[in-house]
């Protein structure tokens, strides 16, 4: 069963992201939201990436333990999934803001050395494209498919590192420190695929092909992600450190989860549930019922405050699809609540672009 209620509700991206064909530099940042000098996160920096899409700077916005510890959601998925790669931290990050460009250690100015290791990189010829898909298989969940080929110089490892963009999120901790309530953070590290348990270095100049599945279940706060705002950066990084510099990128490939249709439904998602589903320029809100009953749709700001109600109707059993296309909601992240005679049932976030 299909309901249209006509309503446009554009998901936002990362700016960052979507100007960038072809991916050419990998931009690593490490901050927390703890941390007063991150503002924004590293918002000099992001500014520079807009301003020159040309150079297909690719953005992972790391979260670290400095100041804010476990207390940060993002770190501690952080923690739990990423492959440490050298030492005890993410490149032996001991200090935040920090960056790497393609793999090099950066100072921790975003305005000179971020920008001026970005140029300089940008100067060489470009990272190896790679060509990432991503899709739904036949056990429902995301996989993410391509080939790769490692350096002639020695060995190498593939990594799909999963982020976010468009999290709205109200950071309390520490009172009167770090970035204000209401922040829209883009970039945000979720998850590593593979981790260090099961990943296996690709031989010098040797090919190989990838299906990587992604099972949003098995991680921290999977029921806080928003697959459509995700993206599988996929790169082949050099095993051993260039003089203890850093660990050379040597190619690069970005893909969508949302592309291709490629949305799973979560594994926690219940017999009675809502969640968003469709493309991002023409998402749909799925509602999922055991037995037939009177359902509406609550939608409200972040604010708690109501902006619209999708009046209570008769929905069968099992799954009926709510079209979202031609609204007037302002720009802003907004959540529907599904309220099932009456009741609470469940909700889900979403996003409303310019």
């Amino acid at each position: 069963m299909k309901i249209r209620y006509f309503v446009l509700l554009l998901l936002a991206f990362s700016v960052s992201a979507r100007a960038q064909t072809p991916p050419q530099i990998l931009a690593e940042l490490f901050c927390s939201f703890g941390c007063g000098n991150c503002p924004g996160p590293d918002e000099t920096y992001y500014n520079f990436v807009s301003a020159n899409p040309s150079y297909g700077i690719v953005v992972i916005n790391y979260h670290n333990q400095i100041v804010s510890g476990l207390l940060d959601k993002f770190y501690k998925e952080s923690q739990t999934d990423v492959d440490t790669r050298d030492g005890s931290g993410y490149y032996n990050v001991s200090a935040d803001p920090a960056a790497f460009i393609d793999g090099y250690v950066s100072l921790s100015s975003p305005s000179i050395e971020w920008e001026n290791d970005t140029k300089t990189d940008h100067g060489f010829p470009p990272l190896t494209s790679l060509s990432p898909k991503a899709s739904i298989g036949t056990d429902g969940l995301i996989h993410i498919t391509f080939s790769a080929t490692g350096p002639s110089k020695g060995p190498s490892l593939v990594r799909i590192a999963l982020k976010e963009s468009n999290i709205i999120f109200n950071n309390t901790y520490p009172p009167g420190y770090g970035n204000p309530p209401g922040d829209t953070w883009n970039d945000v590290f979720r998850a590593m695929l593979p981790n260090s348990s099961d990943t296996t270095a690709l031989g010098p100049g040797e090919t190989r092909s990838f299906d990587v599945v992604y099972d949003p279940g098995q991680y921290l706060y999977s029921s806080d992600w928003n697959t459509q705002n995700m993206e599988a950066v996929v790169f082949v990084q050099d095993v051993a450190s260039d003089q203890g510099n850093g660990f050379d990128v040597e190619s690069l490939g970005v893909v969508s989860l949302a592309s291709e249709g490629a949305v799973a439904q979560s594994p926690e998602a219940s017999a009675t549930s809502i969640r968003v589903a469709g493309i991002p320029s023409n998402p749909e809100l799925i509602i999922s019922l055991q037995a037939s009953n009177r359902a509406s749709i609550a939608i409200s700001d972040m604010l708690g405050r109501s902006v619209r109600m999708i009046p209570e109707v008769s929905m069968p059993a099992g799954e009926t699809s709510v079209d979202m296309s031609g609204s007037s909601l302002p720009a802003g992240c907004y959540f529907a609540r599904l309220l099932v005679n009456g009741q609470d049932a469940d909700n889900a976030k979403f996003i409303v672009a310019p």
